[in-house]
């Protein structure tokens, strides 16, 4: 397996876990594993991707599109609850 093989697959696998822990809402590791995605992403492009990995890195940017958008889905849920309650302590004080 050459490094552009290596380097992919690690994003992959790291990738789908990402994934996995956004879909089970367990965000404790969350921190450390999109920072080593972005180190094999500055890795991946350093290295020559030729034309047989456009479709690894289409799934992966596929992935990391899903990934976009349950971090977005996230931050609106806990935008909402936050003025909820934001908006429940206001009229409690007016009151």
């Amino acid at each position: 397996m050459d490094k552009v093989e290596i380097a992919l697959t690690k994003l992959e696998l790291l990738t789908e876990e990402i994934v996995a822990c956004l879909r089970n809402a367990d965000v404790s590791s969350l921190l450390v594993l999109m920072s080593r995605q972005c180190t094999l992403m500055e890795q991946l492009a350093k290295q020559q991707v030729g034309s047989e990995h456009h479709e690894r890195l289409r799934h992966i940017a596929d992935l990391v599109g899903l990934q976009q958008r349950l971090i977005e889905q996230g931050l609106h849920l806990s935008t909402a609850f936050l003025n909820r309650l934001y908006q429940y302590v206001r009229f409690s004080e007016w009151a």
